[in-house]
């Protein structure tokens, strides 16, 4: 009886071992550390999105490469100083990233879409903590070193909410779905599905577009040394805001400036403080330059440069994304120019009273 039983429970711990094997000494699973998110619509920043649906029901896709330096600092993730000078200045000292992204856009107030990032190469360097006490204390996290990375693939809704009838003020929310398909011992996925919610309002003054971004990201908790006594990076729930000014040059030349960044929005027994704090509030500003091209603007390149505001965690002190992508209708419409507008109607002369600028609600 006594010999069945523990038999019972030998199979029992046993089955349990092939759910729970314990990562190599010192790995753990990792984050999604780049904080660039590029929107993907046919007339989007590289790192803002614009309330904007063409007319004509489209077919899009882009691929873009970006650089970024130093995008991990080894004090965004520990605040021991003995490992400080023991360690190199970065944990990843560079990641190259391609950016693969596709949709659709219909009813002239539809995008959908999804996007993947794949980081070809990057360079790690784990922190050096040293010799580390009995039980695992104090929490020492380090990261595979292997190059290559999957990021987690989005799926975006966005939908105009509402516009103005000359189209000087837009409004849109997009929520994106993130599935954990990306790694996880290198700074490629989270882990798990997240969400996030994004609000974007267009104000044109003249030709001149200001966008803003608002929005939150509901993501996993995950954690990297000793957050809670703030010795560590503790990422959880973030706020998210983008700010772009974007100004037409010609019909095909587009330039524009932008800022875009976070904040957590979360404090626990986890994750600690990351509300407002310099590990969790990274911000970074980006010029860019984009140029249409082919018939009616269907193809177009861009290009991108910028630099860390404040150096929280995936902040770069340098980033460029070269984009290439491309419309294409679903069906023949006629169709003006790379951003069409509607033409504006003549004023008559014999009614003093009409007014073209109408900046009433659609």
């Amino acid at each position: 009886m006594l010999q069945s039983k523990n038999s019972r429970v030998a199979a029992i711990l046993g089955v349990s071992m092939l759910f729970w094997a314990p990562s190599a000494k010192g790995e753990q699973r990792t984050f999604h550390l780049d904080r660039l998110e590029i929107p993907g619509g046919p007339d989007d920043g590289v790192a803002i999105i614009r309330p904007i649906v063409q007319s004509q029901p489209l077919f899009f896709g882009q691929i873009s490469q970006g650089f970024s330096l130093n995008p991990l600092r080894t004090i965004n993730v520990t605040g021991d100083y003995g490992t400080l000078d023991r360690s190199w200045s970065v944990v990843v000292n560079y990641q190259l990233t391609s950016y693969v992204g596709f949709g659709f856009s219909f009813l002239k107030r539809v995008i959908v879409g999804a996007s993947m990032p794949i980081t070809e190469y990057q360079y790690i360097r784990n922190p050096a903590y040293g010799i580390q006490a009995p039980f695992g204390f104090p929490k020492q996290s380090s990261s595979s070193q292997t190059g290559q990375s999957i990021g987690d693939v989005r799926l975006d809704a966005r939908v105009l909410v509402a516009q103005t009838k000359n189209q000087r003020v837009s409004f849109a929310v997009q929520t994106s779905v993130f599935v954990p398909t990306g790694t996880t011992v290198n700074f490629g996925g989270n882990g798990w599905a997240s969400v996030m919610g994004l609000t974007s309002l267009e104000v044109d003054v003249g030709p001149v577009a200001i966008v803003a971004n608002l929005g939150v990201h509901i993501r996993p908790r995950i954690t990297w040394n000793d957050p809670v006594h703030n010795s560590g990076l503790g990422i959880g729930n973030e706020a998210r805001a983008g700010l772009g000014v974007f100004v037409p040059i010609g019909r095909q030349l587009r330039l524009g400036v932008s800022a875009f960044g976070q904040t957590g929005i979360q404090k626990d027994s986890v994750v600690g403080n990351t509300i407002f704090t310099a590990r969790n509030s990274p911000l970074e500003w980006m010029g860019e330059a984009r140029y249409s091209f082919g018939g009616g603007g269907r193809w177009w390149v861009a290009a991108t440069g910028g630099s860390v505001i404040l150096s929280g965690y995936g902040a770069s002190d340098f980033r460029s994304v070269l984009q290439l992508g491309a419309s294409v209708p679903l069906f023949d419409v006629d169709r003006i120019g790379p951003n069409p507008k509607p033409e504006p109607i003549p004023r008559d002369p014999d009614n003093v009273d009409d007014d073209s600028d109408d900046d009433s609600l659609d």
